[in-house]
């Protein structure tokens, strides 16, 4: 018989190299296990989606307070009552890559050794990751500054350190998250004609290495509304208290993780069987729930 033969009628093929790997393709694994980017302007949102998770360990690399009155993730370096950052000990911490390093070193151990761990780590956010990565990679060329070192050299030597930093997370099973800033600018399309374009605060040879080895990449938007309402009010009429209605604009703040925004369609990657829909975590306790709630939809047959 054949090795792609059927056994019996309606029955799959026997197969002779089955052995060699996986029949089906890999397995739906959760967002906590992928290596993906939140994207978004200044103060959208970004920060506040990833704290909500138990399973995050956010690198603080923008050396900001938490933002979330739910907070649930870890997150190192803290911020100290005088604002300075903090290491666990509870020490002031000037911040270099070395230290970086060091936690991610910390994290690899942790997997090999079978400690309890977090699922995904978390970089907010790249700007600064790469001010610190931009001495070390001078260090390691033998310089002073980075502006001392072979331009091209330097550059490439750290956008592969900041790929090499997912993939060894990734590789001790880790999900890895990076946080990224967005800029806007209006671009001429025509005589008189502009629209407005959306792209990644990041060198352009990092964001086209992103690009190619992120699984997800998610906007997030900010937006000012006016929103109208009733509000009961207490009125004299003819000598009497009475309550009326009367109508009040207010503004309010909407956050939403935008796969639908047509601003963003140049920066949006998703893998999912079905177009991932808008995710409104306006005010939401766990947003990274609403997130995970969307993507396991979008991937149900």
């Amino acid at each position: 018989m054949s090795i792609h033969q059927t056994t019996s009628a309606g029955t799959s093929p026997v197969r002779a190299y089955k052995n060699l790997g996986f029949q089906g393709g890999p397995g739906l694994y959760s967002l906590r296990n992928l290596f993906g980017m939140i994207v978004g302007e200044q103060n959208s949102g970004k920060s506040y989606l990833f704290q909500s998770c138990p399973d995050a360990f956010v690198i603080n690399l923008d050396l900001s307070s938490t933002v979330s009155p739910h907070a649930k993730c870890v997150v190192w370096p803290g911020i100290g009552a005088d604002g300075r950052p903090i290491d666990v000990d509870g020490k002031p911490l000037i911040m270099t890559w070395d230290h970086v390093e060091a936690k991610i070193k910390q994290l690899c151990d942790m997997a090999k050794n079978g400690d309890e761990r977090p699922s995904m780590v978390v970089i907010d956010t790249m700007i600064p990751m790469i001010r610190l990565l931009k001495p070390w990679v001078a260090r390691t060329m033998g310089k002073e500054l980075f502006e001392q070192a072979h331009g091209p050299a330097a550059w490439e030597r750290l956008y592969d350190t900041v790929i090499d930093v997912a993939h060894r997370l990734r590789s001790h099973g880790y999900g890895v998250w990076l946080l990224a800033h967005l800029s806007r600018d209006w671009v001429e399309i025509g005589e008189g004609s502009k629209v407005e374009e959306h792209y990644l605060s990041l060198p352009p040879g990092l964001r086209e290495r992103l690009s190619k080895v992120v699984e997800i990449i998610a906007p997030m938007r900010s937006e000012v509304r006016e929103v109208t309402t009733l509000e009961p009010t207490v009125v004299t009429v003819a000598g009497k208290q009475v309550t009326q209605n009367r109508t009040v604009s207010k503004q309010t703040i909407t956050r939403t993780i935008a796969f639908r925004d047509p601003r963003y369609l140049r920066l949006i990657r998703t893998r999912t069987l079905k177009p991932m829909s808008d995710i409104d975590v306006t005010g939401a306790a766990d947003p990274w729930s609403l997130f995970e709630e969307a993507y396991k939809t979008a991937n149900t047959p």
